[in-house]
């Protein structure tokens, strides 16, 4: 958001412009920490034609200040001016010492308050033709008048003009330094995606190693049989772990080359759909570059989608009952098996559900044989014993429980 600002003309703030200039070091440093091609061939490359901007670094850091603060140094116009207002603050504030000595009788307090950024004396309300000046406010009980004596008035304004004055001139270096960064937009840009990988990258592996997980094997052949041991839902793990729940049931799940099709029955509450789950998010934490929270060697084919039908997408306001819901979710996931140009595996909880038990078995046995030929694989949750036969007369077909 601040290159996209700075990009298009906006003038950024100190801090932002700091942000900008710390990336830019840390980017150097990182890579002088990584860059090692014969040990991390992978993250040197991707750094090696990234470019840090020093010069860019070394004059928002010059001419900012820890906060983002404009520093003296910045500019010689601001250096004068804030010498100005600092000689004005000094003379008023003397003044205004003198002021209470000579006013103490008709104060209600002897502290300089301020009002609408002017200092102003508490006189007493009874008092107030000894005291000549402007009335900026008053207590709320009426028993105080805030006034500012005419006598400070004149150096309050040369102190406002002053502030006009320095916050024109900070206007203006911000602006430069915003132009500047503006100008190399498209090296930044590249250079923030760049470190973001590396941010998702060192994620990753402190999940891993967290999790106690294994590298899986990725396989270009879509044939590959699926091979995880012992998998273990991340989420249910977490909760073992923080809320000392009791312990998670690790799935195994392998599936030959041969198998398209694997129906998982059993009883309700039995895991049917957290095993569903669990499989689809082994294959996409192993498409992410996540370790797997299992045992062994873990195997897979490369599968470019995962479609799910899972849950209950009945509405009201788009007349969808718990039937049409499924029905619409299956025709989108037909649909995109039939754009696409690689494996996929698609998930089905309770194929079939939601209408008469008859006609909802023989749909899910056309569904299944339709899915068995576009789909690598298919698992689909069930209660329907008719789709338990179906490995009877299809190789392809298995059964799980």
């Amino acid at each position: 958001n601040i290159l996209q600002r700075a990009f298009k003309g906006g003038v950024l703030s100190g801090e932002e412009l700091l942000a900008v200039a710390e990336t830019l070091r840390s980017a150097r440093r990182l890579r002088r920490q990584i860059d090692n091609h014969g040990l991390r061939p992978a993250l040197s490359s991707l750094l090696r034609d990234i470019a840090t901007l020093p010069e860019l670094q070394k004059l928002l850091e010059f001419g900012l200040e820890e906060g983002g603060r404009i520093a003296d140094r910045a500019s010689k116009t601001i250096a004068e001016l804030r010498r100005q207002l600092y000689g004005a603050n000094e003379q008023r504030r003397d003044l205004l010492q003198n002021l209470l000595k000579r006013y103490g009788p008709i104060l209600q307090d002897i502290v300089i308050a301020e009002r609408y950024d002017r200092p102003v004396l508490s006189v007493k309300a009874g008092a107030i033709d000894q005291c000549t000046g402007t009335v900026h406010d008053s207590s709320s009980s009426g028993n105080t008048i805030f006034i500012e004596p005419q006598s400070i008035i004149p150096i309050g304004n040369r102190i406002a003009k002053l502030k006009g004055k320095i916050l024109e001139e900070e206007q203006r270096l911000l602006a430069i330094w915003s132009s500047e960064v503006a100008k190399h937009f498209p090296t930044i840009d590249c250079l923030c995606k760049v470190l973001m990988q590396l941010e998702l990258a060192l994620v990753r592996a402190r999940y891993g190693s967290w999790l106690g997980g294994i590298a899986p094997s990725l396989h270009e052949d879509e044939d590959t049989p699926f091979v995880i041991e012992s998998f273990y839902h991340p989420l249910l793990l977490w909760k073992e772990r923080h809320k000392e729940s009791e312990c998670v049931v690790p799935i195994t799940f392998k599936v030959s080359s041969e198998m398209k099709v694997i129906a998982i029955t059993g009883p309700n509450t039995g895991g049917k759909t957290v095993t569903l789950k669990s499989v689809g998010l082994a294959i996409l934490m192993a498409r992410c570059g996540l370790l797997l929270p299992c045992k062994g060697r873990p195997s897979l084919p490369w599968c470019k989608q995962i479609l799910a039908d899972i849950g209950d997408e009945q509405s009201l306001q788009q007349n969808l009952s718990t039937f049409s819901g499924h029905i619409t979710r299956i025709t989108r996931i037909l649909n995109a098996l039939a754009i696409s140009d690689g494996p996929s595996v698609v998930l089905l909880d309770e194929v079939g559900a939601g209408t008469d038990p008859t006609e909802g078995t023989a749909l899910a046995i056309a569904l299944l044989k339709a899915l068995a030929d576009r789909a690598r694989l298919t698992v689909a949750t069930t209660h329907f014993g008719e789709l338990k036969a179906l490995k009877y007369s299809d190789q392809r077909f298995e059964n799980a429980s």
